[in-house]
């Protein structure tokens, strides 16, 4: 495989992975809301708690994607490398 094909397919690989992600978080949102309305909680925790959990999102899937991203990097110079021998 050329490093295009595999730089290509990480691409595809990290759109599902984050896609699925999102679809994730909305599900969870969706069902703390609910709980918390059935329980008549205050307005402002179930907000304090949707951008915590919001916040927490954004910051795992920056370290997913760099985690990733790292590890292609030393994966494609290493088939680089391999290639100039």
């Amino acid at each position: 495989m050329t490093p295009a094909i595999i730089s290509s397919l990480a691409i595809v690989a990290f759109s599902a992975l984050i896609h699925a992600s999102f679809q994730l978080s909305v599900s969870v949102l969706t069902l703390l809301s609910g709980h918390s309305l059935g329980k008549q909680t205050a307005r402002r925790k179930v907000l304090r708690l949707m951008n915590g959990f919001v916040c927490g999102v954004l910051v795992l899937t920056a370290l997913l994607i760099s985690a990733i991203v790292y590890y292609l990097s030393l994966v494609i110079h290493h088939a680089a490398q391999a290639e100039q021998l």
